[in-house]
């Protein structure tokens, strides 16, 4: 029988934080009209793991988020500022 292991607040906030950011970075890139094949060559990255990114699959680092902001020509702030409040204004 598997064991079941409660998660921690650190671990829902880790998901809370994932799934935010895939939101924001789908949205920022669609409202850039930038396809994820753009994004991936300009940012360096496989088009999955961008796709999986997005997915809210992983949790990224400090790098990759400067190099998807650089390549959306944005400010890191605006893949990151206000995640969790609802109806943030992203800032581009």
């Amino acid at each position: 029988m598997p064991v079941k292991i409660r998660e921690t607040k650190a671990m829902q906030d880790r998901r809370f934080v994932r799934y935010k950011f895939a939101e924001r970075l789908k949205r920022v890139r669609k409202q850039l009209g930038v396809s994820q094949e753009d994004l991936a060559d300009k940012a360096g990255v496989s088009r999955s793991y961008l796709s999986e990114v997005e997915h809210a699959r992983h949790l990224v680092g400090i790098e990759f988020i400067i190099k998807i902001a650089e390549a959306l020509n944005v400010s890191a702030s605006a893949l990151l500022d206000n995640l969790g409040e609802e109806g943030s204004n992203d800032k581009h």
